[in-house]
């Protein structure tokens, strides 16, 4: 059986008619009382291994020495402690290097949960802040374009497209957060509106972060990685398809 820290602290023999064997230790493995060294003792719940010659403990790549707390070779990873020979910065308690090369903070059960659910909570968050952002950017256009540069928007095959006007479009057409810009009425398809779906969705996940994003991939439509993503054949690049 073992603790919160993952030393072993009772051990049950084989033989019921025998005593199961209490063990304790101090922060860096020292056995403590009666207790007597075995081979899984001080962090034994993560198979560190007491059960060398000198009574070290086998912390992956290096010896660490219970009575001076320090390991007694060089550690491999330059920077990886506080010296060269000291274990987990002086806090054998809240800290582990099971490896030998890095000490990790120990959390507790609570901690870990706390962490996971809101790692969970600022997903939902950028996600719907993206979402949201990807909205601003096409309702904002689309006002701008229908009222100042002769675009007329509605809604067509699955998304809003305005067409007739003038800026706010490169090449054929252009995706604006959720709205798909043209001058001509002939790039509407249903084969062009699902590349330009794929583009809707790309703003929908990155937010404000999409245009920087596609800008930085080149204006060439056959090395935009979020071109080749949208599919060359429905967005009519036919000399991008080999």
């Amino acid at each position: 059986m073992t603790d919160i820290h993952g030393d072993v602290t009772v051990q049950l023999p084989l033989d019921t008619s025998q005593a199961p064997t209490a063990l304790a230790y101090d922060e860096y493995g020292n056995p403590e009382g009666d207790a007597t060294a075995t081979r899984y003792g001080w962090l034994g719940g993560k198979q560190r291994s007491s059960e060398t010659v000198t009574g070290a403990t086998l912390m992956g790549v290096r010896l660490c020495d219970p009575t001076t707390g320090r390991f007694l070779s060089v550690d491999p990873v330059p920077g990886g402690s506080a010296n060269a020979y000291e274990y987990c910065g002086g806090d054998p308690i809240n800290r582990y290097d099971l490896d030998g090369r890095w000490w990790k903070p120990r959390f507790s059960v609570g901690a870990r949960l706390a962490w996971h659910y809101a790692s969970r909570g600022y997903g939902k968050y950028v996600r719907w802040r993206n979402r949201q952002q990807a909205r601003i950017v096409g309702v904002g256009m689309a006002y701008v374009g229908s009222r100042y540069l002769g675009y007329r928007c509605r809604y067509r095959y699955g998304m809003r497209a305005c067409t007739g006007g003038y800026g706010l479009h490169a090449r054929g057409g252009t995706t604006l957060g959720t709205t798909y810009f043209t001058s001509n009425n002939s790039f509407v398809t249903p084969r062009r509106m699902r590349h330009e779906r794929v583009h809707k969705r790309q703003w929908m996940r990155y937010g404000w972060g999409f245009g920087p994003m596609y800008l930085r991939a080149g204006i060439n439509p056959c090395r935009n990685i979020w071109e080749r993503r949208a599919g060359y054949r429905n967005g009519r690049y036919l000399q991008c398809i080999r």
